[in-house]
């Protein structure tokens, strides 16, 4: 077996441990910044409407209270963990304290979290079975005969790292099978142009259609021949930096081209660990103290290798027919606890459809205006990027479940909120949705609460 194969360098992972600790501080002060909406009882979705099973509900320490400075104070921890994580002090359980937080969090409310969320906490998962404070670290410099270490560090857990990268864009990949992407070659172009996801670099990119049909087949073909980049061990080396600078550009791309929140920088910055070693000095003696998960025990290499196998079986279930069959309790709720389901169908099977919200009242004086519409007019037509004059990115995610959801109870907790917040300014409340087919100009208008055929409420 070659020596670098399905091996890791320590400044890698120490720069792994960084990104994990960043992001989480992003993500941290985000929710912080929107407690009120979507993290208490004053929000759209209170605890009695969260429905989890009763394990994770006793596991969900958010759920314990429902006010602003209950989730401030457990967030405020998270927050103190993840600088703990990127100073590399105690970083084995700050990191696990982190990662039990954050999934708390999501937890509490999975409506505003995207694919960022899920890839966040797999990759701390597997982290807390590495060596990241080996280079770089508090504890690095505690332990200066940590130096002694060679660069280069392969176990169970770095091959189950390259696993998880490699059923990201290999399943990423195989959902991507919509006639968009593999008879017509337009669904980059649908993309660029959907009010969901546009922003105004993609808008104007959207002028070059056979640009971007070549875009789309190519997209598929090197999202399906990643895995091979990253597991073949001829040329390894080579291979691995091509593949690490290539999704480093193409998720920065990404973060420019489309509004998915952190996600394409997240995953910009994780698949910096996948750059190789140098050839070095031959292996110096290990020092007598090595970092917490230099050496796997034989549990842990267990306890890997049945999460590794759950991952490989969950996401061969988001394949299309005939291959997919239910995924069975307890299987299920294993994933759940733990954190491990997954499913990496973004713009799968087909691309984003053109759609964008609008949220009408009554002034006052009577007038009607569109209160998430910069101009304030009642339109069917939508502005470039129209997404941007939601709130945010969690308002985005929110209204997009409540469209594919189907659940109204979440559209009425959606108007309650807005007509609680804008007491005294607006009143009669309408939320809807507008959408536009590939190749309909005409767009059409769909109420989402109130009802048309529901009784008027009673305002209080």
């Amino acid at each position: 077996m070659r020596p670098n194969w399905l091996s890791l360098d320590l400044r890698a992972l120490a720069l792994f441990r960084v990104v994990l600790g960043i992001t989480a501080l992003a993500e941290l002060a985000c929710s912080a910044w929107q407690v009120k909406p979507f993290f208490t009882d004053q929000g759209i979705w209170p605890r009695a409407d969260v429905r989890i099973p009763l394990a994770s509900r006793w596991f969900c320490v958010f759920l314990l209270g429902g006010e602003s400075w209950h989730q401030l104070a457990w967030m405020l921890l998270a927050a103190l963990c993840a600088l703990l994580v990127v100073l590399g002090k105690q970083t084995r359980v700050s990191l696990l304290l982190l990662w039990y937080l954050i999934a708390s969090l999501h937890l509490r409310n999975s409506l505003p979290a995207d694919r960022g969320a899920v890839l966040w906490e797999v990759m701390a998962f597997w982290g807390l079975f590495l060596p990241l404070d080996a280079r770089w670290s508090w504890a690095a410099r505690r332990h200066p005969e940590w130096a002694a270490l060679p660069q280069n560090y392969r176990s169970l857990a770095t091959v189950a790292l390259f696993c998880q990268f490699s059923m990201i864009y290999l399943f990423c990949g195989l959902l991507k099978n919509g006639p968009e992407w593999i008879v017509y070659g337009n669904a980059v172009r649908i993309a660029c142009a959907s009010a969901q996801v546009s922003t105004p670099y993609s808008e104007w990119l959207s002028r070059f259609p056979n640009l971007l049909g070549w875009a789309s087949w190519l997209t598929v073909a090197l999202e399906c021949l990643l895995p091979f980049f990253i597991l073949c061990p001829l040329r390894h080396d080579r291979l691995r930096l091509l593949s690490s600078c290539g999704l480093f550009a193409f998720h920065v791309h990404n973060q420019l081209l489309f509004r998915l929140g952190f996600f394409p920088l997240m995953n910009a910055l994780f698949s910096l660990v996948l750059l190789p070693t140098r050839p070095g000095p031959a292996a110096r003696p290990l020092p007598e103290s090595l970092p917490a998960a230099y050496r796997l025990s034989r549990p842990s290499q267990a306890w890997l290798l049945l999460c590794l196998s759950y991952c490989l079986y969950c996401n061969i279930q988001t394949y299309p027919k005939p291959f997919q069959t239910r995924l069975q309790e307890p299987m299920r709720s294993f994933g759940k606890f733990f954190r491990l389901e997954q499913s990496w169908n973004l713009f799968s099977p087909s691309p984003p459809n053109d759609l964008w919200f609008r949220l009408v009242g009554h002034t006052v004086d009577g007038r009607e205006v569109s209160l998430w519409r910069r101009d304030g007019r009642v339109t069917l037509e939508r502005e470039v990027s129209p997404m941007a004059s939601v709130p945010s990115h969690f308002w985005q995610m929110t209204l997009l479940n409540s469209v594919y959801k189907e659940e109204p109870g979440l559209r009425r907790s959606i108007t309650d909120y807005w007509e609680r917040e804008y007491a005294g300014q607006y009143r009669d409340l309408r939320y809807e949705v507008i959408t536009r087919d590939e190749g309909f100009a005409r767009p059409r208008l769909r109420r989402l609460w109130p009802l048309r055929d529901s009784l008027r409420r009673v305002q209080l």
